[in-house]
């Protein structure tokens, strides 16, 4: 199943219908819904994919103030020092801030640091980000999906008990332009006992082990399946974007 924009009337369907389901009779309660789509991956085939559904929110407040990429959150939120940083083995999730109100409203940016107060955000570019957000303005911390939170231990893909993929995952090159430009990166699923036993690894790379790769939530990957292979279902489920 590739998911195509005209896709996207559906899923707003799907998003309303849910929204409505999940308030009805609580008029003093704003929670987002949860949903849940089921994509083919196809056998011997590419399958592209984005993500229609975040993860659960980790933060939701309001900005106090903003110097440049460095926000000051709410009195009211309760943080603590790097919580939004990633730091592997024990802190696995790379976090992005997403305004919910005001003039950034849908635009999102990777945490970089943060401490009991404040928030600092990748501007990846926005020279205007600071003179955009005002005060007041709402937003929300969330987790990206990652290679191993999408895909779990391989889990709907053809694993590799050699370090050769079976299933791969082809993530574009979104910085060059052109045309059939080859993927900036393939990842696959590897099951043997060397080099630091099973893990999601880098075609090229034996060294490392990569399972925290970020699945932007505004592109899309591609899936390989191998050919001679069956069809394989991956079940999606989170907090649909409203």
């Amino acid at each position: 199943m590739k998911l195509r924009p005209s896709l996207l009337p559906w899923l707003g369907s799907l998003a309303a219908f849910l929204f409505l389901s999940n308030h009805a009779g609580a008029q003093n309660v704003s929670t987002d819904p949860v949903g849940a789509i089921t994509i083919t991956l196809k056998g011997g085939s590419d399958t592209h994919v984005s993500l229609p559904f975040q993860r659960p929110v980790a933060l939701e407040t309001q900005v106090a103030s903003i110097s440049g990429n460095i926000i000051t959150v709410s009195a009211t939120a309760n943080i603590t020092g790097n919580q939004f940083v990633y730091s592997s083995p024990s802190q696995t999730n790379t976090y992005y801030l997403q305004f919910t109100s005001g003039n950034n409203d849908g635009q999102y940016y990777t945490v970089t640091a943060n401490d009991n107060s404040t928030i600092t955000v990748n501007p990846n570019g926005d020279g205007n980000l600071d003179s955009n957000v005002n005060t007041g303005d709402t937003f929300r911390v969330i987790p990206y999906w990652t290679l191993n939170t999408l895909f779990p231990g391989g889990q709907s893909l053809y694993t590799s008990s050699i370090f050769v993929p079976q299933s791969s995952i082809l993530l574009p090159s979104d910085t060059t332009a052109g045309i059939n430009i080859a993927s900036s990166n393939v990842y696959y699923y590897y099951t043997g006992s060397s080099f630091g036993g099973p893990g999601w690894r880098k075609t090229g790379d034996l060294s490392d082990l990569f399972p925290d790769v970020v699945l932007p939530p505004d592109s899309f990957f591609t899936v390989r399946h191998p050919a001679s292979t069956s069809d394989t279902q991956l079940v999606l489920v989170g907090n649909v974007h409203m």
